[in-house]
């Protein structure tokens, strides 16, 4: 009997928030960009918890919400059960969600920024809630890198056509044709787009290069084509180009450089493809 009432006052000493205190987070590292949920931008991301506690900490779920000047911009959730040790950190993965409608130009400045996160760690024990406020300091840029750089290449950057309009003695003149769709849910501004064509995979030797430092606006859900006129000097690609003997099809690559400007910052961004000229048909395919 006496053994029954010592358990009854372990469970809910333990059980009591008061005295258990919540993992605290020390850093959100590696980011990678997922996609979109929702009409949110899903990142993976390791979390390193700290458990402060003289005990074990089980928890089978964290949810937490992110503030910035008052405003929810993003918040994480890990519904799988961890152990931490006491006195212990541990990496935990979590999925990370940013809200664009909350997001602006304040928080990708340089200076590391003052987020508020607040939610609660769920324990096991009659299933108890214990409620965590925290500051944390961060600098969001790295997030914004990895989300730029992927969304850019795999989404809002197509190459439409590719097409050979004349040929003249040694120069070939090629109109490229590129597509721009901004699904991203914010406005954002294209500059300095310029083109280098290699025809070699090391890119080593340069056949042509065109420079535009025209500014392309790309409002939310709009699509805009730009047409990029190149000439291909034919000398440094091969005299078989000249001769018309040319029996292999004819592979060049293609970089663009290109600074995206968001939230009144600019992003360098380096796209690359492969172009194939058809030797028999000069038609011209991309990869």
């Amino acid at each position: 009997m006496k053994l029954f009432f010592y358990l009854i006052i372990l469970i809910s000493t333990i059980s009591c928030s008061d005295l258990i205190k919540p993992p605290k987070l020390i850093s959100i590292e590696d980011f990678e960009f997922l996609g979109q949920e929702n009409q949110k931008f899903v990142f993976s991301s390791n979390l390193f918890i700290e458990n402060d506690n003289n005990f074990k900490l089980k928890a089978q779920e964290i949810k937490s919400e992110v503030f910035f000047n008052s405003k929810v911009i993003g918040e994480f959730f890990i519904e799988k059960e961890f152990i931490i040790d006491k006195k212990s950190r541990k990496k935990i993965k979590a999925l990370i969600y940013f809200n664009p409608e909350n997001i602006d130009s304040l928080l990708f400045d340089d200076s590391p920024k003052n987020l508020l996160l607040k939610g609660y760690v769920k324990t096991p024990i009659l299933n108890k809630k214990i409620n965590f406020n925290y500051d944390y300091v961060f600098n969001l840029n790295n997030i914004m890198d990895s989300f730029i750089d992927d969304q850019i290449s795999k989404s809002v950057f197509e190459i439409k056509e590719i097409k050979l309009n004349n040929i003249r003695s040694t120069i070939a003149q090629l109109e490229i044709l590129l597509n721009f769709y901004n699904d991203l849910g914010f406005d954002f501004k294209i500059k300095n787009l310029n083109s280098l064509i290699y025809s070699d995979v090391d890119k080593s030797k340069v056949v042509a290069r065109s420079d535009n430092f025209n500014t392309i606006l790309l409002p939310v859900k709009n699509n805009v084509e730009f047409p990029i006129n190149v000439d291909v000097n034919l000398l440094r690609i091969g005299p078989s180009m000249l001769l018309g003997t040319l029996r292999n099809d004819l592979n060049l690559y293609i970089d663009f450089d290109l600074i995206i400007d968001v939230f009144d910052n600019e992003f360098p961004i380096l796209l690359s493809r492969k172009m194939t000229i058809n030797s028999k048909t000069f038609e011209i395919s991309i990869q």
